[in-house]
């Protein structure tokens, strides 16, 4: 009602969903999915996870009037989202087909003789161009150093592999050069 200019009673919490992630948040709370519960008050810089063992007659308090507005919203009977809730629409190549729409026959785009999209003829140089292809999410055909190393599990290790793989030690490497692992020769499994 505050929203039209109506009088009426505000509510004291807000509620907010991504994907298959949600939490319903007031002024010193936060309660998500899980049931976690976090004390906002160090809010925006800090949330502090409240473990329920360690509950104080306030956490206990916002932890019931949450789970209860929780409980009535149920967010979980809802529709679920196969997105991965970072809200970039993770999940627009999988749209279900409409039922009334022909299906389409499909048909194979012609042999590109650009070499940032032609596909190796070995197993080892394909998988290395599919693990090239998870890497690049933003499709631009090129690593930098920063973005290798920081998504990997061992950057030391990582930033060994990156300078192997850089041939021209320009600081990127593009997608032939990471297939052709630095100008290495492959094994083929």
């Amino acid at each position: 009602p505050q929203l039209r200019g109506e009088a009426g009673k505000k509510r004291e919490w807000i509620y907010n969903q991504l994907a298959a992630m949600w939490y319903v948040r007031e002024a010193g709370w936060k309660l998500n999915e899980k049931g976690e519960l976090y004390d906002m008050s160090g809010a925006p810089f800090t949330e502090e996870l409240v473990a329920a063992s360690a509950d104080t007659d306030a956490s206990k308090a916002a932890r019931a009037r949450l789970t209860a507005v929780l409980a009535k919203l149920n967010p979980a009977g809802g529709i679920p989202d196969s997105g991965d809730g970072t809200g970039r629409h993770a999940n627009k190549d999988k749209k279900k087909k409409k039922s009334d729409e022909p299906e389409k026959p499909e048909t194979k785009p012609a042999p590109s003789t650009s070499p940032s999209t032609s596909q190796p003829a070995d197993s080892a140089a394909a998988e290395r161009a599919a693990k090239f292809d998870r890497l690049d999410k933003a499709r631009t055909g090129k690593l930098t150093r920063e973005y290798y190393t920081t998504n990997q599990s061992d950057a030391e290790a990582a930033a060994t592999r990156f300078e192997k793989m850089d041939a021209n030690q320009d600081g990127i490497v593009t997608r032939e050069e990471y297939i052709g692992n630095g100008g290495k020769k492959l094994k083929a499994k």
